[in-house]
């Protein structure tokens, strides 16, 4: 099994966007809810960490529902580099 044929290798592969957009919608409700300061300033400096904090919370959600099933998975084959491996044009 390939780890990028696509969703078939997860546990429910029809649930993670849903659970991603109830992050950003969790994340819109719980903006409406911080902001009861009349001032301006502070409803930017509460309602932008919050929202991000349950959109990361919906990602970590879908990830987690969304995992693939353990088996192999592909790896990419790693060679060091050099600097004497590039071509670079002379200075002239």
């Amino acid at each position: 099994m390939w780890a990028a044929t696509g969703t078939e290798g997860t546990w429910r592969p029809g649930l993670d966007t849903p659970v991603r957009w109830a992050g950003v919608v969790t994340g819109l409700a719980a903006n409406v809810l911080v902001t009861f300061s009349p001032d301006p300033d502070v409803d930017l400096l509460y309602g932008f960490p919050v929202f991000g904090l349950c959109v990361m919370a919906g990602l970590f959600a879908a990830d987690l529902i969304a995992r693939p099933q353990p088996g192999w998975l592909r790896a990419a084959d790693m060679t060091p580099r050099r600097i004497r491996d590039y071509e670079l044009p002379r200075v002239s």
